[in-house]
């Protein structure tokens, strides 16, 4: 029977679309002394994959220096500080004049993906060296995909200008904390500073009901986000450490 890991966890989706195998490493609780055994089958189930073809990821909370040493111990590498900002619900929406804002259609698809895969820089897979311009960009275009095909995401939310759809906002339901969850934003570049995203998020906080909070994370080199949730209200509640780990060399043991 094929080993069933607690702290690694294959991400299918990364795996199809960098058609290399991916993997999250999870850094709670005791993963981190299950990893250092070399007697435990944890740690060797880490070993034998940092020896193979991959691609794994990981995320640790800002203070948590031996995880931080475990990884780069192991070739990690630091890509992201993510941020995570909350603030309460207020709701208020107001409908702008110069365009319109409602929950996503399934004719909005091809619009929105196109719009997803051109309206990032700043994300952790631009921000890898590793990967290319428009692998990134491909990610992002697939990431919102995945809502119109119920893959991920609870709901989205579109403004359009003349059937044109110009941002989406695409939301994750965290019902046991009542936190609705901002997963993806994005404007179009012609439609920025118009307050296209606070509409957005406003038409959200509105008509997505029973929510107490909403939360979003944003990359601390994205100085635009940083500032644009801060001038709505957000606070910042959490940071993270994103980091990745690339090994593109099959493993020798099939040429020795």
């Amino acid at each position: 029977m094929e080993f069933q890991s607690k702290y690694i966890i294959k991400d299918d989706w990364l795996t199809l679309v960098l058609k290399c195998p991916s993997f999250r490493l999870i850094m709670e609780g005791d993963s981190m002394q299950c990893l250092k055994n070399k007697k435990d089958m944890e740690s060797e189930h880490f070993t034998c994959l940092l020896n193979s073809t991959v691609f794994l990821f990981s995320k640790v909370q800002t203070g948590k220096i031996d995880q931080i040493d475990f990884l780069e111990e192991n070739n990690f590498h630091l890509i992201d500080t993510n941020i995570v900002f909350e603030k309460d619900i207020e709701g208020g929406f107001k409908d702008p004049k110069d365009y319109d804002i409602r929950f996503a259609l399934a004719d909005d698809e091809l619009q929105t993906v196109d719009l997803a895969g051109r309206s990032f820089l700043y994300s952790r897979f631009h921000l890898d060296g590793k990967f290319k311009k428009k692998q990134a960009d491909i990610l992002k275009g697939e990431w919102a995909g995945n809502f119109f095909k119920k893959k991920r995401g609870d709901s989205m939310v579109v403004a359009v200008s003349k059937g044109k759809v110009i941002g989406f906002l695409q939301l994750i339901y965290d019902m046991p904390r009542a936190t609705l969850v901002i997963d993806l934003i994005g404007v179009d570049s012609k439609y920025r500073r118009r307050g296209v995203a606070s509409g957005m998020i406003s038409f959200a906080e509105t008509y997505c009901n029973g929510f107490k909070r909403i939360q979003v994370g944003t990359q601390l080199a994205n100085m635009p986000s940083l500032r644009f949730y801060q001038d709505i209200g957000y606070k910042i509640s959490s940071s993270y450490y994103v980091f990745h780990y690339h090994n593109l060399v099959e493993s020798k043991k099939g040429h020795e």
